[in-house]
């Protein structure tokens, strides 16, 4: 708004007939409306004010939350790197001796270990990287003010960072403690890792190797003594690790961890008992229920004998240990009365002394009540001892109370039912409300604490020592992994409790447990074998002119053969064992060589009706692209079981005899004298043969009593050829028929002798074939013209004149193949 300056006069004002007031009507109408528009400016004023405020305020609340939010985000950001770090660092640690040795079971429990110069902080040291000690110098003197900084500018390698918990209250200087480690055994002291001499007991001479010898106190430079595992080491992450620590370059996160193999050790979770009362109804606080039999389970194995073992020392476990199942007394001493109250919170959790497992029957069913009633073990842990004459049951426990009477233990509660509460943690150990028994002074938190405050190392690292033999992660067994007793494919779970040769099975899948199991282990190796190139359904026989079916590839179906015999008990009339025959299938595939040919199955073998395909020979292309389903090839053999007690195939043995003389025939233009040679003939006669024996041998001591029939053919292919005529691509010549001999050995036996352990050639072995195939006679000559060469009688040949000067060498080759 701009305002002017008017020359004008106002023109006077009106008076009114009362008052004599001056009037102008412009004037009120201005008089009447500009109170209530200021009005109105006002009110949009405060308005705007209150909007500008609120979203002021609210701009403040939401950066803030979101500044919280970002700055959390960036935390656990950090957090999971800082703990991918370790995981990675410590999956390094465990790989390198395993790599290194390649021995893969070189691994146990492992800490981590920050870096730190043992020899001491050096002033000189040229490395500054490797020059890190935090409590002295070289020299034993204690650091300076400058050492100290100096050591913070070396931190690199795994470096330890410098965190410290101050105390400023505390008279007289405060406290100023390094929290370097992670006091797991709760010692409230440093336990170091690595070589260290093993200290004893006695104050007065404290150090010891580990033949005993007194050694001097631990300085620089003195020989160490044993390794010891102690506590996790802080590891610091710098903002960029590439480059040492300072000012401008400071530690992120840090981490420490303990690695505990858990296929070493047992698990807290899966042992002990308290099985040795019939009824199972309460538990014994003073653990004098615990049995073992025949080990059959993980819950039988005894928790307080570990315990006992793992510190013999009197104040911990105070030197009593008593189990022996054949007395009378009980098993007595504080290990038990520990390893019943970790028992106990597995069962009951904070409460009660009951024993609640549930029964096999309720857990798994009557096939599973069936099946433990019949299986001669004592999966129960009932009882009796396994004393008896021969080492085996003549009953089943679980059908017999400790007095021979019928009583059916499946219906109780069963020891190797998983317990209901678990343990967790290794710290779950100093938790006295899950190790120590209601009642009882001490428990295994007081006695870790007792032994883990002593000078010696056998006491300071005893909790370590149970950690590299005690977990409590088992790993859970991988479906994949077929069971040997129940079959557990196709639909069915092993605790189904369904036998492999069920009718069950075949009714269900379409073909023979022992197909089933066959074909599915055969895959399982088969894969692991290859990379997943193929499995026991995909296998390449002949495929672009290569033969795949190799001796390893067949071991491993032998393999999945024997694991099948291995579940069964198939026996003739007579009680002899009889082995599992598989016989493969075949199909035809289209290559770029012509047919190639796969086993795609395999069935068992339950009749010789069974074994009337053709035998053929695929590496003749046309001889492929014929084959059947049923055939039987060549190189890809049965696949029998391996049985104790039966005569087997002991040993072949070949031989190919080749006999070549060569004969040189000159002759003169006229008898005597000196006359010239004017005429040559070479001749070479040949003789060839094979000879082949094969050999069979009962190796037990006793006689094979039942009929034997040994059909033994050996197929001998026999061929000799030289270079002329070769065909495009063939190094060799053209190949005329080959000769090809059948030879067959038969012998029938209804006794045969067991082996008397010194005569090798004595009626326990068996010939039924020994034979030898001539292929050329030695009265045969050969001739190299004309070429390609020919076979002519000894006779024929002498007569024969050559070229005169033609005393060529023929090249030949033999080729000799027995398919027996």
């Amino acid at each position: 708004m701009k305002l002017r300056r008017s020359n004008r006069k106002p023109a006077p004002r009106r008076q009114t007939p009362r008052t004599g007031a001056a009037q102008s009507s412009r004037f009120d109408a201005r008089r009447s409306t500009f109170p209530a528009q200021q009005g109105v400016a006002l009110v949009v004023t405060i308005i705007l004010i209150s909007v500008i405020t609120f979203l002021t305020i609210a701009f403040l609340a939401l950066s803030r939350r979101e500044k919280g939010a970002m700055t959390t985000t960036a935390d656990q950001t950090t957090a999971r790197l800082a703990a991918d770090a370790a995981l990675e660092r410590a999956q390094a640690e465990i790989l390198a001796p395993v790599l290194a040795l390649t021995n893969a079971q070189k691994f146990g429990l492992l800490v981590s270990t920050n870096f730190i110069n043992w020899r001491g902080f050096d002033p000189a040291a040229l490395d500054p990287r490797t020059n890190v000690n935090f409590e002295y110098r070289v020299d034993g003197n204690p650091l300076t003010a400058n050492d100290a900084i100096r050591n913070l500018l070396n931190l690199y390698f795994s470096p330890r960072p410098p965190v410290f918990v101050t105390n400023r209250l505390a008279p007289p200087f405060g406290s100023n403690e390094f929290r370097f480690y992670l006091d797991l055994n709760r010692n409230g002291r440093y336990d170091p890792s690595g070589l260290w001499p093993v200290i004893s007991p006695d104050p007065a001479n404290p150090y010891y190797d580990l033949n005993g010898n007194l050694m001097p106190a631990p300085v620089p430079g003195n020989t160490l003594s044993n390794f010891f595992i102690g506590d996790p080491e802080w590891i610091g992450i710098l903002e960029r690790p590439d480059l040492p620590h300072s000012p401008t370059n400071r530690f992120v996160s840090r981490y420490a961890y303990v690695a505990i193999p858990a296929s070493k050790t047992l698990d807290i979770n899966f042992i002990h008992n308290q099985a040795f009362r019939p009824e199972k109804s309460a538990l014994d606080p003073q653990g004098r229920d615990f049995y073992r039999n025949q080990g059959v389970g993980t819950w039988e194995i005894n928790l307080a004998a570990f315990l006992f073992d793992l510190n013999t020392n009197v104040y911990a476990w105070g030197w009593e240990y008593f189990y022996d199942p054949l007395s009378a007394f009980p098993p007595r001493g504080n290990a038990f009365v520990d390893a019943a109250a970790i028992y106990r919170w597995r069962l009951n959790g904070p409460v009660g002394l009951q024993y609640n497992l549930p029964s096999v029957g309720a857990l798994y069913g009557p096939n599973a009540t069936i099946a433990f009633g019949r299986d001669m073990i004592d999966g129960y842990s009932a009882g009796p001892l396994m004393l008896l004459p021969g080492g085996y049951l003549l009953n089943d426990p679980d059908l017999l109370d400790a007095g021979g009477s019928n009583l059916d233990d499946r219906t109780r509660p069963w020891p190797g039912a998983d317990t209901p509460n678990h343990f967790f943690s290794t710290q779950d150990f100093f938790d006295r409300t899950k190790t120590t028994m209601p009642g009882a002074p001490l428990g295994i938190a007081d006695r870790l604490l007792a032994a883990g405050t002593n000078q010696s190392s056998y006491d300071r690292y005893t909790f370590y020592r149970l950690l590299e033999q005690l977990g409590n992660d088992s790993a859970p067994d991988p479906d994949e992994r077929l069971n040997l007793n129940y079959i557990n494919i196709g639909g069915f779970r092993a605790t189904n409790f369904v036998d492999w040769d069920s009718p069950q099975v075949q009714a269900r899948l379409g073909r023979r447990g022992s197909e089933v199991f066959f074909l599915n282990a055969a895959e399982r190796l088969i894969r692991t074998y290859t990379g997943n190139k193929f499995g026991a359904t995909n296998i390449p026989v002949y495929v672009n002119g290569t033969n795949w079916y190799t001796p390893a590839l067949h071991r491993l179906l032998q393999v999945a053969a024997n694991l099948w015999d291995a579940t069964t008990n198939r026996t003739f009339p007579d009680g002899v064992p009889f082995p599992t025959v598989f016989r493969p299938q075949f199909e035809r595939r289209p290559g770029p060589r012509g047919a190639d040919i796969y086993i795609t199955n395999y069935v068992e073998v339950t009749s010789v009706d069974q074994l009337t395909g053709t035998l053929r020979d695929v590496t003749d292309p046309i001889v492929a692209a014929n084959v059947q389903p049923n055939d039987l090839i060549f190189g890809v053999p049965l696949v029998v079981s391996a049985r104790k007690g039966l005569p087997n195939f002991n040993e072949i043995a070949s031989e190919t005899v080749v006999q070549i003389t060569r004969k040189v025939q000159l002759t003169k233009a006229r008898q005597g004298g000196a006359a010239a040679i004017n005429g040559t003939n070479q001749l070479f006669v040949i003789g060839i043969s094979n000879a082949l024996g094969a050999e069979f041998w009962n190796s037990y001591l006793t006689a094979f009593t039942r009929p034997v029939e040994i059909r033994l053919t050996n197929f001998v292919s026999i061929q000799l050829t030289n270079e002329f005529g070769r065909p495009q691509g063939d190094p060799r010549v053209q190949r005329a028929n080959p000769l090809h001999t059948l030879a067959v050995g038969l012998r029938l036996t209804n006794f045969w002798p067991g082996w008397n352990g010194r005569d090798a050639g004595g009626p326990s072995f068996i010939v039924p074939l020994q034979t030898n195939v001539i292929f050329q006679a030695d009265n045969a000559a050969y001739l190299q013209t004309p070429r390609p060469g020919r076979f002519v009688t000894l006779e024929e040949g002498e007569r024969t004149r050559n070229q005169n000067g033609d005393f060529y060498f023929p090249r030949w080759w033999l080729t000799v193949t027995n398919r027996i």
